[in-house]
């Protein structure tokens, strides 16, 4: 007996030190089991539908770089499901046609004009989520019992209340306006649940972090010009607003590969600003054929003439490490609002508004679709941006509004979704209970919408 005990006092010794021996070396190891189980939970609460927004992507830089094999991600998309050129309209505005894809609405019933009050309107103004007059796809899902998970969408600040979070459209502005003013810019406003902010504001990458070899992955310069562009911000407005694209889809990057994996919702959008940006800016060096009234030198070309196109690889990288984390079976739908062309004026080289004489009609968009319930092969009907949210209502098996102008992009969805779910509609939403944001609620918003709105002024973000 005496023998047994000290054999189990032994054995119980030896496993002691082993336990030990794991925590000081590799306690990884010690609880690789229950990370799997972690994982697999994680796993389970995966998104059903992932969207990415890219703001002002167009087929016309697309697609000579998917010949050249430079987007693999796009391109396995496209090969496993539906693609094609998203119609747009004029005002070809982003805060309009965002909103119009969030709604499924033109702007006549959604009430957002772009940067002003009313299409009569001449006084300027930064439109917020509380002149939006119908409720938008994420409003939808959680009546029906889905979560929502809405990062950097056009027109989201304040950010309304959600089963989910939502990171409105102003985060992207608040590190550039607080190295401007050298005062904190936040509210809590900002995010919602207001307490997440403050787990995400680490992620919100800085202008004055960028380093030298971020910068000369998009331009052809030395080390010591790379340097004096970031010391000086650039010897034109060009640099400075490719920090702030390069700032903000770095910064969306960060918040929405964190939100992902620690705060699952049954849908997750994130969207980037930065094609758009530099589409505008950098066009001149890229195709400068069109822009023969002006004096664009060999060097410049060779410097800046695959900003662009640079641009739309990075972007790709980015749409490979969302797809990376998310499961096989997970609806994925990538989108612009509109596309881009030439304007042949500077300094705004790219456009798409119809403002331009070069530009008659507004540049369409792309649309790709891919995964679960998906069709595979197919070049779609002529989708228009209003499409976008009765797709999104019918793959999360959810009735369709009539007084929606958008429709199902039937042709994208795969008959056997089609006949296990069947379409269903009803006359609309907005008679259902209340979307109840926190504009109608709380009464520090209109000072704060008043300070933000101050602040964007002073720093050119809107007209006097």
């Amino acid at each position: 007996m005496g023998i047994l005990r000290r054999k189990t006092s032994l054995y119980l010794l030896f496993a002691f030190l082993i336990i030990l021996s794991l925590l000081i070396v590799r306690p990884d190891r010690l609880f690789t089991r229950w990370r799997e189980r972690e994982s697999h939970i994680s796993r389970a609460t995966e998104p059903k539908i992932l969207i990415i927004g890219l703001d002002g992507a167009t087929w016309r830089i697309i697609d000579p770089l998917l010949k050249q094999g430079r987007l693999p991600n796009l391109k396995l998309l496209m090969e496993k499901g539906s693609f094609a050129e998203l119609k747009t309209f004029s005002p070809c505005l982003s805060p309009v046609i965002w909103t119009s894809i969030a709604t499924g609405k033109l702007p006549e019933k959604h009430g957002i004009w772009g940067f002003r009050e009313a299409p009569e309107s001449t006084e300027p103004s930064f439109p917020t989520s509380d002149k939006r007059k119908v409720k938008a796809f994420w409003n939808i899902l959680n009546e029906y019992g889905k979560s929502t998970g809405i990062i950097n969408w056009w027109v989201t600040w304040p950010a309304e209340k959600v089963n989910g979070f939502i990171v409105s459209d102003l985060i992207r502005y608040s590190a550039r306006m607080e190295r401007s003013l050298k005062e904190e810019v936040s509210t809590k406003y900002d995010v919602y649940p207001e307490g997440l902010a403050k787990r995400l504001k680490p992620l919100i990458y800085k202008p004055d972090e960028i380093k030298v070899e971020e910068i000369q992955r998009f331009m052809r310069l030395s080390r010591d010009e790379a340097k004096k562009y970031l010391a000086k911000m650039g010897p034109q407005i060009n640099f400075i607003y490719f920090v702030n694209a390069y700032q903000s889809d770095k910064s969306m990057l960060e918040i929405g590969l964190y939100l992902l994996e620690n705060h699952p919702t049954d849908l997750f959008t994130v969207s980037f600003e930065g094609i758009d940006i530099v589409s505008h800016l950098y066009w001149h060096f890229m195709e400068p054929s069109y822009f023969k009234k002006y004096k664009i030198s060999k060097d410049e070309i060779e410097n800046f003439g695959w900003v662009i196109r640079n641009y739309y690889i990075w972007m790709d990288e980015i749409v490979g490490r969302f797809l990376s984390r998310v499961k096989k079976d997970t609806s994925i739908i990538i989108f612009s609002d509109h596309g881009f062309r030439p304007t042949g004026t500077l300094p705004w080289s790219g456009g798409h508004s119809t403002k331009h004489s070069a530009i008659p009609i507004a540049p369409d968009g792309i649309l790709i679709m891919s995964g679960k319930n998906i069709n595979q092969g197919i070049i779609l009907k002529e989708p228009r941006v209003i499409d976008i949210t009765p797709t999104i209502l019918a793959l999360m098996e959810i009735p369709v509004a009539q007084d929606m102008d958008g429709r199902v992009l039937i042709e994208a969805l795969t008959p056997e979704f089609i006949n296990e779910y069947p379409l269903s509609y009803i006359s609309s939403f907005e008679d259902r209970k209340e979307v109840e944001p926190m504009k109608t609620q709380d009464k520090g918003l209109p000072a704060a919408k008043k300070e933000i709105l101050e602040k964007l002024r002073a720093l050119g973000y809107i007209s006097n």
